[in-house]
């Protein structure tokens, strides 16, 4: 039996994010789950913060049975370095376009350590101490190879998030558990410059000719990574 696949969403998503993967993965029958973040949670009047997020993701390992492969899109970099540490069942992480930070680095720390990041010129707080991104410049940031149709139906989905005061993740799974990082070498988000100084943290690394979201764009390169670690890790 295949490991499970742990799917960690990033920022201003949700786990509707993964639908394409997880329609390769159900056909080629490897087991999946996909977690809605609290800090994304639109329906929710409670500020949340990243220590939330890895708690539910903590809570979602210790309820399955056999070992797992557990991947973090962009945000969620920060969520399995905090949620999967020291974990008995994880075999494997995967960076997808993700932060892989180390001690007292923030979300906020790494995307301006590069200067002119995109991604920056993209966010609106709301009043409610969310913050937004710009619908109008948000899909040739994060789904700049992505068709017409992606895009919209993408930018419809995103949500506010609570983004709070930055804070570092509070452990790193990356330190003691295999990984791989997929540096996204069009990325508009996190620029490929960054992602290449985190990558030499990981055990592995390999490179996409994609954007910030290959989970639209290319859905097969991202459940072929999947697949092989899952059947690996069994």
């Amino acid at each position: 039996m295949p490991a499970t696949v742990v799917l960690v969403h990033g920022a201003w998503h949700g786990a509707w994010c993964w639908e394409r993967v997880t329609a390769l993965l159900e056909a080629r029958r490897i087991p999946w789950i996909a977690l809605d973040l609290p800090t994304c949670d639109d329906k929710s009047a409670s500020p949340a913060t990243l220590h939330d997020d890895a708690a539910v993701l903590r809570t979602a390992l210790d309820a399955i049975d056999g070992p797992t492969v557990v991947c973090g899109h962009s945000y969620g970099g920060f969520v399995i370095s905090e949620g999967a540490a020291g974990h008995p069942g994880v075999r494997q992480l995967v960076y997808l376009a993700a932060f892989m930070p180390d001690e007292g680095e923030t979300v906020v720390a790494l995307t301006t350590s590069v200067p002119d990041s995109p991604v920056l010129a993209v966010l609106r707080p709301q009043p409610d101490g969310r913050t937004a991104l710009d619908v109008a410049l948000a899909a040739d940031v994060f789904f700049n190879d992505c068709d017409e149709a992606s895009r919209a139906w993408a930018i419809a989905h995103l949500r506010a998030m609570w983004l709070g005061t930055p804070e570092p993740a509070a452990a790193f799974a990356w330190k003691t558990i295999p990984s791989v990082f997929v540096v996204t070498g069009r990325d508009r988000t996190i620029l490929p410059e960054l992602q290449r100084r985190m990558s030499l943290r990981a055990t592995r690394v390999v490179e996409w000719d994609t954007s910030h979201s290959p989970f639209f764009s290319q859905p097969t390169l991202v459940a072929d990574l999947l697949e092989a670690l899952a059947r690996a890790a069994a």
